[in-house]
């Protein structure tokens, strides 16, 4: 599903990851660098889309080369 966005990484946290339940989703996703950031943010969301409607979906995506700077 992702795959053509070459996603590294993506870490559910906030209270769905601490308790199993809350209001919303919170994704902290690891892209590759072969793609601006703006295209990768929605290419992302529309790939969530059909989840929007179930879920509030915050997505924080930051690309592999600034995690590994930080």
């Amino acid at each position: 599903m992702f795959l053509d966005l070459r996603v590294y990484s993506i870490v559910v946290f906030g209270s769905v990851a601490r308790a199993g339940t809350g209001n919303d989703l919170d994704l902290f996703i690891v892209i590759d660098d072969s793609r601006t950031k703006k295209e990768a943010i929605y290419r992302l969301q529309r790939r969530l889309k059909p989840y929007y409607k179930c879920f509030a979906i915050d997505e924080f995506i930051v690309e592999r080369s600034v995690l590994q700077e930080h």
